[in-house]
């Protein structure tokens, strides 16, 4: 499927929030509510976005960076507060969980990107800025994502579930992968074709060196990030002995299958 079949989808999100408000998706008659850009963390799932979230909150700068436009999060909070209509949601969403002087950022996927954009949100702020945060190691991140997925363990915060089993799935792996790199180039598409500023920041950069990191993401939004005294952050790394099997043997197997393809070829 290519770019612009993804472009005329529907993700999950948008279709169930259109079900419920129907014309109050849309903020086209709405005026700039914010003094600041809409501030997106795009991500992939198992990118480390999680980890410079909590980073940027950490900061006195930024607040959210939740993921808060996932339909059922967005539609059960709309329901409590009585709002009927995204631009009054996101509105809302800004004071509950946002801190007055910061700006109340939003992670998203490339589906909500999208979806924001069709709503028109961005009417409700000074612009639009994309922080995209990648991971080097994709191997490693469908492995991860695996994982997480058969234990319910998204965070090291979390429990696994006491009834799960790992086992090692390389069907999965390869979809996983794939839509990782569907993600990442949808996420670069959609900034390439709307021109909104991006950056790209890595999650071993951020693992590396995080207070250089969100110097960069400030000068980028235009604010000032302030002395940066950063906790150890409460979010750990979960890879353990697992990780390692599974990435070592997928990575066996991908190379064994790309090798042997060459033999057929001399």
């Amino acid at each position: 499927m290519s770019s612009s079949d993804h472009l005329g989808e529907q993700g999950i999100h948008e279709r169930k929030i259109r079900a419920v408000f129907g014309a109050g998706v849309s903020c086209a008659g709405e005026a700039q509510a914010f003094d600041h850009p809409l501030v997106l963390l795009a991500f992939s799932n198992r990118s480390g976005s999680n980890l410079l979230a909590h980073y940027l909150r950490t900061t006195r700068a930024f607040a959210g960076f939740h993921e808060l436009l996932n339909h059922e999060s967005l539609l059960n909070h709309a329901k409590e507060w009585g709002v009927s209509g995204v631009a009054d949601y996101v509105k809302r969403v800004s004071v509950e969980y946002g801190k007055p002087g910061r700006i109340f950022g939003f992670k998203a996927s490339w589906d909500q990107i999208l979806m924001l954009l069709r709503f028109e949100v961005p009417r409700l702020y000074d612009g639009v800025r994309i922080i995209h945060i990648t991971r080097q190691d994709v191997i490693g991140q469908a492995v991860s994502y695996l994982i997480a997925h058969q234990t319910r363990r998204w965070t090291s915060l979390q429990a696994a579930d006491p009834g799960a089993s790992v086992n090692y799935d390389e069907a999965l792996l390869e979809h996983l992968l794939e839509e990782t790199h569907r993600s990442e180039a949808m996420i670069a598409t959609l900034s390439n074709a709307f021109a909104i500023p991006r950056l790209v920041v890595t999650y071993e950069g951020l693992q590396a060196q995080p207070g250089a990191l969100l110097k960069r993401i400030g000068a980028f939004t235009g604010v000032d990030i302030g002395p940066l005294t950063l906790p150890k952050p409460r979010i750990g790394k979960q890879a353990d002995a697992v990780n390692e099997e599974f990435r070592a043997r997928f990575t066996e197997n991908l190379r064994r299958r790309a090798l042997a393809q060459a033999r057929i070829w001399a």
